[in-house]
């Protein structure tokens, strides 16, 4: 019974000592390891548009042309889709009132 108390003892006080440790130092920045990746993200913001740092920079300038480029295909395709949707409904229109006029010529007579 005694060598089962100190076999307790033995595996409880280790256990309990990094159970402090961590507890004491869970958020301690200097304690994290040092080779975690940092990622670096560059993205345009509007105060930044404005700044020069980005005139001289040539990913910068490509990241920039391809936002024009893709915005201004969007638009376009934006702009040709709403040219079909009023040419449509122009059409529906018309037929409608060819429609209407002829039930109403062929109650006139």
């Amino acid at each position: 019974m005694n060598l089962q108390y100190s076999k307790i003892l033995l595996f409880a006080l280790p256990l309990n000592i990094l159970l402090i440790l961590y507890a004491h130092n869970k958020y301690k920045p200097y304690i994290t390891t040092h080779h975690t990746p940092i990622y670096i993200l560059r993205l345009l913001s509007e105060c930044d548009i404005q700044s020069s740092i980005y005139d001289n920079n040539p990913q910068m300038k490509s990241v920039m042309q391809q936002f024009v480029d893709r915005t201004s295909q969007r638009f376009e395709e934006y702009d040709e889709r709403m040219k079909e949707k009023r040419q449509k409904r122009k059409e529906e229109r018309d037929k409608n009132i060819q429609k209407l006029l002829k039930k109403i010529k062929g109650k006139n007579h």
